[in-house]
């Protein structure tokens, strides 16, 4: 989950209107992985970039459901720790295909692999029980 402290606001917040708050600073309070994501949207006819971060793969699913003309994910990057890709720090990858499945104990596996071909899983060394349909989804 991202935290932001009120002492790290900015005043630009107001340019933006009500309901927004411009942050400086944003803190990751975990040892798990998080999603940035490229997107194409279309507002007041202009196509704009921009990127989010997401904190899980159920909002990135959201998200990849939720495409349409005005808003086109473009690129799904993973933010991985050391503990997921074996580097004993923290890498940043483009993710090539992502797939969600349940493991041989019940729980959910996710499985990323990235652009250099290496696939990441969560949690490490996860397996995803093939002959489990429920929960098996291929997002990317």
């Amino acid at each position: 989950m991202f935290v932001a402290h009120e002492s790290w606001s900015s005043s630009a917040s107001a340019l933006l209107g009500e309901g927004h708050t411009c942050m400086r600073i944003v803190e990751w309070q975990s040892l798990y992985h998080l999603y940035q994501i490229v997107v194409n949207e279309v507002q007041n006819g202009k196509k704009v970039v921009r990127q989010y971060f997401l904190s899980d793969v159920d909002e990135l699913e959201n998200v990849l459901e939720n495409q349409s003309d005005d808003f086109e994910v473009a690129e799904v990057l993973l933010q991985s720790p050391g503990w997921m890709n074996g580097s004993g720090g923290w890498a940043l990858n483009k993710v090539l295909s992502l797939i969600v499945g349940r493991g041989e104990s019940g729980g959910k596996v996710i499985m990323h692999k990235v652009g250099e071909g290496v696939v990441y899983t969560s949690p490490a060394g996860g397996k995803i029980d093939t002959l489990e349909e429920e929960g098996f989804k291929v997002l990317l």
